[in-house]
């Protein structure tokens, strides 16, 4: 990792060892450094749409690991805005698809609980409140 750290402090527009830095940041688990990375990845490589999955994905982990759910929900967000810039550019691009619909379709379910919404029946016939 100290080797891809000092080759993007040497040359901050090497978008090649910025993008092993955060790939190695992604394996490693440290996720706000991976989404740092790959978002400014994002602005070099504008056209990339492995790297705009790989910024939502890092996203998504990282919200995962929040507490605060205003900045889980704001990061969830991103992530979708970054699935979406993946599948424009990759219209055929099944991962990010995948992701997006699951997004999309878990959405509604926070705001209804909150609101107090009335039940809804389940596809396994329970209630949900």
């Amino acid at each position: 990792m100290k080797q891809w750290q000092a080759m993007v402090e040497a040359d901050p527009n090497e978008s090649r060892a910025r993008e092993k830095l955060a790939r190695v940041y992604f394996l490693g688990g440290e996720y706000l450094d991976a989404t740092r990375e790959y978002a400014t990845l994002s602005q070099v490589k504008q056209g990339s749409p492995d790297i705009f999955l790989a910024l939502g994905e890092s996203q998504l982990l990282l919200a995962a690991s929040l507490s605060d759910p205003n900045e889980r929900q704001q990061l969830i967000a991103m992530a979708i805005q970054a699935f979406q810039r993946t599948v424009e550019l990759d219209p055929k691009n099944a991962q990010a698809r995948k992701y997006l619909d699951r997004l999309n379709s878990e959405k509604p379910a926070p705001a209804q609980k909150k609101e107090g919404t009335p039940s809804e029946k389940t596809g396994k016939g329970k209630s949900v409140e």
